[in-house]
């Protein structure tokens, strides 16, 4: 676990992401069945600045990859924002 933050809509809804670094070892990302979700796979560092991330919080993930991912899991707190 590398890094928690929520989002937090007003008067709607509240997201709690959890962020993991990870190594691929074979077989393949699948979506599940909640509705939400358009897809999944793995990116590279260099790939992090062109994924659409909500929130937000691809320099931090890459800030986090440069420190190779050492140190303590960071607490990002409420990353809405509107508009």
């Amino acid at each position: 676990l590398i890094i928690v933050c929520e989002a937090i809509e007003v008067g709607g809804r509240h997201i709690v992401d959890l962020v993991f670094s990870a190594t691929e070892v074979g077989g393949s990302l699948v979506v599940g069945h909640d509705g939400v979700l358009c897809g999944a796979r793995w990116a590279g560092r260099d790939e992090l600045a062109q994924v659409p991330l909500y929130p937000s919080i691809s320099a931090t993930i890459v800030s986090c990859w440069d420190e190779g991912f050492a140190g303590a899991v960071r607490v990002l707190g409420n990353v809405w924002r509107d508009g």
